[in-house]
């Protein structure tokens, strides 16, 4: 009755678990399989009972495996996975021998069972055991009443819904960390091919001498690099192919990684990274799972440089790599890709890793990349020569005649002694030997033509054995070869070299034969004749893909023709000339297309600069081929091919520059916003004027007013609306210098617009923290529009109002609070007269003021001042958002966490601060999802503020989850903009690890102090500011809480120290009260303790100082308590020196957020 009880319970096991199995597909396979074996039992009549027993057996033993696998406490499933494929495995072999016996006839399977006594179905439940023996059940498990007894015990639902959920979370966590990856830079075409490897039987004493360097690393102490420095042309990358093939054929290739200049999409470092990175994943699991959680614990890894990657993801999981097996890297083509991060990690960080980690390198020995490599004891160079020896003459010989074995060379007889001379001539270069065969391919009598190259070559001098030469003397015989005498060759040549060598990105023959059609026509089937003929000097041609980008052979072709050719050759390219070609050719693209193919868009019709209030438009994105390759090209690249003309040989593509500003400067500039650049007519005109001064007003003088207007109005959008505060600053700049030109030669008509320019270039410079500039510009500014209203004050109000606001802001930023706030009361008085006559007007500007003179009131701890203030800003605010809340509602929450910022200073309790910060927090979430790249700032800020006023209530738990939102944020933003972002991402940090500690999660919370620490630190790289300084101090000072309450003393004292370092240097640069005061405090901290530690010296010699800076401070209570001892008694003294965490993001009125 038990067996029946339990098979009835294992079938329902195995159909519950067969119905949800999609989670993992061999949980279904292996419960169908199982469930077969019951189905066809039935269906045989002999040996019914050995059938019966088999049933019920994998029945109840898969069924309990299973509710084993739920029950195991084990988190991790991979071991079950891996059982559970092997069982699969067994079950379908199983089931196919079951299927074959089903297809036989009832006779045969009659005289089998007669034959062999039902030796079948005891083979099958043989198989059957040593599946589920591999699985480790049997073993704990021993006899079948103990496996019914099992079954028998628990819940069966509970069971099955616990296995499942368990394949459920692991495979969550796969796709986790296969999204993560995803996400780290990636560069296609980057990786070892199989069809580029050494030919075989060739290359085999360099295999050899690597094949043992790699086999010898788990007897070196140290890791080493080898370090293939041989010329171009010589086979270095066909080498790295081979060797990667091998290292993957034994399983010991981590990752494989080639740079090249030719590939279409940028290479560099940071994709070599993100390579390695997904190599160590597939090591094992632990390391995969290892990097899976230190990139979803911080996210800025995923684009981090190299160097923090190599020391947060590379050097952590080391430990966790294999050692009795090599593990190899190669890296091909060093010198194409490397930066100098990349190559003081070769020669500084490698010896840190394992010693059986073999990196192989590949690269031209250039002193860029040699003297950076050469004479390190890690560093190992390849003893063979690739290009000298005999082995490499025998490896280039079968190399040649391999390629005879293919058409068109199959049917051709080659002289043995002209394969010899080919060798002979070739002197170890590989790729002399392919530009060769490419170049005679078209020839009816190929054997000829290889004679006469090699006769050519007899007369070579010895100093043409540099290979870079000797290639270079090839590229002049292939181009010497072509019929230079026909007039359309050349004029071919011309057109398709020129524009190749010229283009600054590839172009397809397609794009090329429309750039030409408009200006110079060149028939397409031409072209790709040309094309042909060069074919061995471009990578991969095909005259059948006329689409894909032309790329030359090898970076050295450029070289050649762009440098090396004398001006004497039929084939020489006049650069300057080419880029001339290129300018009118792109110009006229515009001037064709751009009305024709794309609609106007418009956004350069409105004043968003003056209209504050509404949000600039977004420009819609260009999606890939929605505009013609020529056209993209053409707006992109024009400027940069008419500067590079250099105008020596005419003048023709500046006065088509000038046709088509006149006509498309609007869409030219619209367009390139949007496809992410505008184009930069700065540079234009000053090259233009430098180079062509006498023409330059003829060019310009029409065109000026018109650029100014576009350049300063398209500010707005890439400000406001997309972040690019570095772009939108060069543009408004261009603006401004056009400005200057247009007040000297028409007057004071321009000034105006020259005072909006500069008051928009002030507010891109404090965007970028250079407020230094920022406040002269918007000084300035003020100054213009106060001198224009001198008599005509109605007209210039509106600006000199806003002016004076902006004006207002940047004053704050260096605490010059009584100027700030005069200025912005001089605004709002304004702005309330104005609005006298047109209240709908500047109602809203009346509230905008209002409120940055609370802001400044605040700041200036006027806070009965400032009450009033912002109640009626916000009522403004609030009257508005009744009727347009997607323009006001952004106001009301600024105003909002300014008001629960002052309800925090005035004493009120932090639960009646809160209650506003909620209702700004609730609406900028509702922001967010309609335009994250304008919100998210102000969002961030506002969690950040809630946070801490959950501190101050000791609600951990809520402070953290409001800090945990806003730290992604600001990773996001840092990684967009670090400039602006990075510094109020190490606040958010701060802010997590005071959160981490209240909840007693101080490992954690020393992980995110440790990143804010550092960020703090290389923001401190690049500008010393006060406000750094004394975040820098207060991370210390929070660090060492944590190292103590992690009972990690002598660290947490180094801390400490430093913080107090750090708080004496500010003090001495600024012997301020509240500098003094800090000091002391950092002070009383030190000396508790240097006293709790034992060292009562040294906790004597810190009160002294520490008495004398709060008497200098005025802080009596501090000075009392120092004085008798009481402070340094204290266990501890947790002291936050009025930090506030992330300030409130709001600038006020515009549309775009500042860093701290």
């Amino acid at each position: 009755m038990a067996k029946t009880a339990s098979l009835s319970i294992a079938i329902g096991i195995l159909q519950a678990v067969n119905t949800a199995a999609d989670v993992f597909p061999p949980l279904k396979t292996v419960t169908n399989a199982a469930l077969f074996v019951a189905q066809t039992a039935d269906s045989f009549h002999t040996n019914k009972e050995d059938w019966t027993r088999l049933s019920s057996y994998v029945q109840i033993y898969v069924a309990a495996l299973l509710k084993h696998i739920g029950e195991d406490s084990d988190p991790m499933v991979d071991d079950w996975k891996e059982s559970l494929l092997s069982l699969d495995r067994s079950l379908q072999e199983i089931q196919e021998k079951i299927s074959e016996l089903r297809s036989e006839t009832f006779l045969k399977r009659l005289w089998r069972y007669f034959k062999t006594r039902g030796q079948f179905v005891k083979d099958l439940q043989r198989d059957f055991d040593d599946a589920i023996k591999l699985c480790n059940f049997r073993a704990s498990l021993m006899t079948t009443s103990e496996v019914v007894k099992h079954l028998q015990q628990g819940d069966p639902n509970k069971t099955i819904e616990s296995l499942l959920q368990k394949f459920k979370d692991d495979i969550a966590f796969d796709n986790d960390r296969i999204e993560s990856l995803r996400q780290l830079p990636d560069a296609r075409g980057a990786s070892w091919d199989s069809s580029r490897t050494c030919l075989l039987g060739t290359r085999m004493p360099h295999l050899k001498e690597i094949e043992t360097w790699i086999a010898n690393c788990t007897t070196r102490d140290t890791p080493e690099i080898l370090l293939i420095a041989d010329p171009m042309g010589s086979g270095k990358s066909t080498l790295a192919h081979s060797i990667c093939q091998e290292a993957q054929r034994k399983r010991w290739l981590v990752t494989s990684f080639f740079f090249s200049q030719l590939r279409g999409e940028e290479v560099t470092s940071r994709h070599l990274f993100g390579s390695l990175i997904r190599g160590f994943c597939r090591v094992n699991k632990a390391t995969g799972d290892t990097i899976a959680r230190i990139l979803r614990d911080d996210a800025t890894l995923l684009d981090a440089s190299p160097t923090r990657q190599f020391q947060e993801i590379i050097l952590p999981i080391c430990p966790l790599l294999p050692t009795s097996v090599p593990l190899v890297v190669v890296v091909d083509a060093l010198d194409e890709g490397c930066d100098t991060e990349l190559l003081q990690i070769l020669r500084d960080g490698v010896p840190l890793l394992p010693a059986n980690l073999c990196i192989i390198v590949t690269s031209r020995p250039e002193d860029s990349v040699m003297s950076w490599l050469e004479h390190h004891s890690h560093i190992q160079l390849l003893s063979l020569s690739l290009i000298r020896g005999n082995d490499t003459q025998q490896d280039i010989e079968k190399h040649i005649h391999n390629k005879f074995r293919y058409p068109p060379f199959d049917n051709t007889v080659f002289p043995p002694q002209l394969i010899q001379d080919f060798v002979h001539r070739s002197e170890g270069l590989f790729l002399w030997v392919d530009v060769i065969l490419e170049y005679i391919k078209p020839f009816f009598h190929c054997d000829e033509a290889l004679r006469e190259i090699i006769d050519s070559s007899a007369g070579t001098p010895a100093e043409l054995l540099d290979a870079e030469l000797k290639v270079f003397a090839l590229y002049e015989q292939i181009l010497s070869k072509l019929m230079w005498k026909d007039k359309v060759l050349v004029r071919a040549y011309k057109a398709f070299m020129g524009s190749v060598v010229t283009a600054k990105e590839p172009l397809s023959i397609n794009a090329l034969v429309l750039l030409f059609s408009y200006d110079q026509p060149v028939d397409g089937d031409t072209m790709v004749k040309v094309a042909n003929r060069l074919r061995s000097l471009l990578n991969d041609f095909s005259p059948d893909t006329r689409e894909e980008p032309i790329r030359l052979l090898h970076a050295s072709v450029r070289e050649y023709l762009s440098q090396h050719i004398p001006n004497t050759k039929p084939y020489y390219l006049d650069i300057e000339e080419c880029n001339c070609v290129m300018a009118k050719l792109t110009l006229s693209t515009i001037d064709n297309e751009i009305r024709a193919h794309v609609p106007p868009l418009g956004y350069l019709s409105g004043e968003w600069d003056i209209d504050i209030f509404h949000v600039p438009p977004k420009l819609p994105p260009i999606p890939p081929g929605s505009i013609s390759e020529q056209l993209s090209y053409s707006c992109r690249f024009f400027i940069d091919h008419t500067i590079q003309s250099g105008g020596v040989k005419e003048l023709a593509p500046l006065w088509r520059l000038h046709e088509v500003l006149s006509c498309h400067a609007q869409a030219v500039i619209e367009l390139t916003a949007a496809m992410g650049s505008t184009t930069n007519l700065g540079h234009l005109r000053s090259w233009v004027k430098d180079t062509f001064p006498s023409t330059f007003s003829k060019i310009f003088d029409d065109l000026d007013p018109l650029l100014s207007k576009y350049l300063y109005d398209i500010v707005s959008y890439l400000r406001g609306r997309v972040g690019r505060q570095k772009e939108a600053l060069l543009v408004v700049q261009a603006a401004r210098a056009i400005c200057h030109r247009l007040i000297d030669k028409y007057g004071s008509r321009y000034m105006l617009h020259l005072a909006r320019c500069m008051n928009m270039e002030g507010l891109c410079l404090g965007d970028l923290e250079r407020d230094e500039e920022a406040l002269a510009t918007l000084e300035e500014a003020v100054k213009i529009i106060e001198e224009l209203a001198g008599n005509y004050s109605g007209i210039y109000e509106p600006d000199l109002a806003r002016a004076l606001n902006n004006l207002s802001r940047q004053l704050g930023v260096f605490s010059r609070n009584e100027e700030s706030l005069q200025h912005t009361e001089k605004a709002l008085e304004i702005y309330r007269r104005l609005s006298q006559d047109q209240p709908n007007l500047y109602e809203p500007f009346v509230g905008w003021s209002l409120v940055s003179v609370a802001y400044r009131l605040l700041e200036m701890g006027r806070l009965d001042e400032a009450t009033p203030a912002i109640q009626e800003g916000l009522r403004i605010y609030r009257s508005l958002a009744d009727r347009d809340h997607e323009t006001f509602d952004q106001y009301v929450s600024s105003a909002l966490h300014i008001s629960s910022i002052m309800l925090d200073q005035m004493g009120r309790h932090p639960v009646e601060s809160i209650v506003p910060l909620l209702d700004a927090v609730g609406t900028y979430l509702r922001l967010v999802k309609a335009n994250p790249e304008l919100f998210e700032p102000n969002l961030a800020a506002c969690l950040g503020t809630l946070s801490i006023r959950f501190i101050q209530l000791e609600k951990w738990q809520e402070a953290f989850e409001a800090t945990e939102k806003a730290v992604p944020i600001y990773r996001r933003l840092a990684l967009r903009e670090p400039e602006l972002y990075e510094g109020k991402l190490s606040d958010a940090l701060d802010g997590l690890c005071t959160c981490l500690v209240g909840l007693g999660r101080d490992d954690d919370a020393l992980v995110a102090i440790d990143e804010s620490i550092d960020l703090t630190r290389k923001l401190l790289e690049h500008k010393s500011m006060l406000t750094l300084e004394s975040h820098l101090a207060y991370s210390l000072h929070e660090r060492h809480l944590v190292l103590k309450n992690l009972n990690r003393y002598g660290e947490s004292l180094r801390c400490l120290e430093e913080s107090v370092d750090v708080h004496r240097r500010i003090f001495e640069a600024h012997p301020t009260q509240m500098h003094a005061s800090n000091l002391g405090k950092a002070l009383d901290n030190l000396c508790a303790l240097y006293h709790s530690l034992g060292r009562d010296e040294n906790a004597s010699l810190i009160r002294e100082e520490a008495v004398e800076l709060h008497q200098m401070a005025g802080d009596w209570t501090r000075y009392a308590q120092a004085s008798t001892g009481a402070l340094a008694s204290q266990p501890s003294i947790e002291v936050f020196w009025g930090y506030m965490g992330p300030n409130p993001a709001i600038v006020l009125g515009e549309k775009c957020s500042r860093s701290r």
